[in-house]
């Protein structure tokens, strides 16, 4: 819906677009191999194995979601919605040689409209770090065409009751960041948006928007 993903068939979780260890030192190897592993295609697991025998194993992931976000029962909405988030956010990381901003286009234009790229970053970071428990920060582009800084709880996916088209994600679930660095969320975020923030992923969201 918002992508393009090559997803193998029968599953959800895209393929790492980097190797596990290309963020260090901002994010380990034990971190994304324990986050993706372990966190990522377990959601993929539960949700398998939910949907098995069902109409539902024909839908897409965003299908699932919105079919599944107002039943009483969240457990799909939750799993489908958190594998989403997280294909997402692997493509809005890249190593660190490869997070330049870009310096002209549209999206340019757009980011400085918004105040430039420091204060995407500093809003970013303050909706990461104001976030309340589990959850998730977004810069999106409007229906306007204008840059904005969002944020969601839990599982939730910014686009689900919005038009907002999304650019860029934050991880501020704990597991996101605790093997590295233990409950201080903001070095987390401002290592992340600092140092492997995928601008280019941005761009191309941006445009396709």
């Amino acid at each position: 819906m918002f992508f393009p993903m090559s997803i193998p068939t029968n599953r959800y979780v895209i393929e790492l677009p980097f190797q596990a260890d290309d963020l260090a030192p901002y994010i380990s190897k034990e971190t994304i191999d324990v986050h993706y592993e372990k966190h990522h295609k377990g959601y993929e697991t539960v949700l398998l194995g939910l949907i098995s025998g069902t109409e539902h194993e024909q839908y897409s992931l965003e299908d699932l979601i919105v079919h599944s976000h107002t039943s009483p029962d969240q457990r799909i909405y939750n799993n489908a919605a958190q594998i989403w988030n997280h294909n997402f956010y692997w493509k809005s990381l890249c190593a660190p040689a490869t997070s330049k901003h870009p310096t002209q286009g549209a999206f340019f234009d757009a980011i400085k409209a918004f105040g430039g790229f420091e204060k995407v970053e500093t809003d970013l970071l303050t909706a990461a770090t104001s976030q309340f428990g589990s959850g998730w920060a977004w810069l999106v582009r409007t229906e306007h065409h204008e840059i904005a800084i969002r944020k969601t709880g839990n599982a939730d996916p910014v686009w689900l009751n919005s038009a907002d088209h999304p650019l860029f994600i934050v991880d501020v679930w704990e597991h996101a960041y605790y093997l590295d660095y233990k409950n201080r969320r903001k070095d987390h975020v401002e290592s992340v948006l600092k140092n492997v923030m995928n601008w280019s992923f941005a761009e191309r969201q941006f445009n396709a928007a």
